[in-house]
């Protein structure tokens, strides 16, 4: 008798990705909002990685941005059952993986509830690092250096239009 292919096999899930910013103690938030001003080289390279691609975000998250990013699939993963105009409304992660069968990738934007049941399924981890603190009351959850390793890092000195440095890193998990 053959074995049975994997169910996985059948069901082409999208590799998962997380986009974040951190400052240099993990926080990603402060009052529902960044607790760092508009910096144009991130939300460039936000809209970089993004564009065109699936975009999964919580209730707060979507609710922070106030509407559906363009050039994007808006994806709000919560537990209210409202239409959110604009926006593909998942309230489990079956649902969700369901929805986004046969998509190559999906970026997973936050917040950090959303960013906790995604860290273990993803496989990239696009960061940005600023190498500052600033106050904040939501922090990205720890992770283990160890399960991960730097790909690539494009670092950025202070400059007239931002008095701190800040990277981006790619981190790929290693064994994926």
């Amino acid at each position: 008798m053959r074995p049975s292919k994997p169910r996985w096999l059948f069901n082409r899930y999208p590799k998962i990705s997380l986009v974040v910013a951190v400052d240099q103690n993990g926080v990603i938030g402060r009052e529902g909002k960044l607790p760092w001003p508009k910096i144009k080289k991130d939300l460039a390279h936000f809209y970089h990685l993004t564009k065109g691609k699936a975009v999964v975000m919580g209730r707060k998250t979507f609710d922070s941005l106030g509407k559906p990013l363009p050039e994007r699939e808006n994806i709000v993963l919560t537990r209210t059952k409202k239409v959110i105009p604009g926006c593909l409304v998942v309230h489990s992660l079956a649902e969700l993986f369901e929805k986004v069968k046969g998509r190559e990738e999906i970026m997973v934007i936050g917040g950090a509830s959303i960013y906790k049941q995604f860290l273990p399924k993803a496989e990239t981890i696009y960061l940005t690092r600023f190498w500052i603190s600033f106050p904040g009351d939501v922090k990205f959850p720890s992770y283990s250096s160890q399960d991960w390793e730097e790909e690539k890092r494009l670092d950025f000195e202070p400059d007239k239009e931002n008095n701190f440095a800040f990277s981006f890193i790619t981190l790929k998990r290693k064994n994926a």
